[in-house]
């Protein structure tokens, strides 16, 4: 998603730029959608779920993962 669609992620999460490590991109989505355990913690299955829910009802708009090679 990084590398194809920035901009979606940017727009529905606030994600600017992401190092090679995205388990801070699942804190920031965690906390902006409210996946966080009684313990502080995010919860990584639950922020998953999220973002497969946003692809499905395109909320993060029309994305393809589906690429041609010549």
């Amino acid at each position: 998603m990084y590398e194809l669609y920035p901009e979606e992620l940017l727009n529905r999460y606030g994600i600017g730029e992401l190092d090679e490590d995205f388990i801070e991109a699942y804190d920031l989505i965690a906390q902006r959608r409210g996946a966080i355990t009684k313990g502080g913690v995010a919860d990584y299955d639950r922020v998953s779920n999220i973002v497969i829910q946003d692809l499905r009802n395109g909320k993060l708009g029309c994305v393809t993962f589906d690429r041609l090679e010549d």
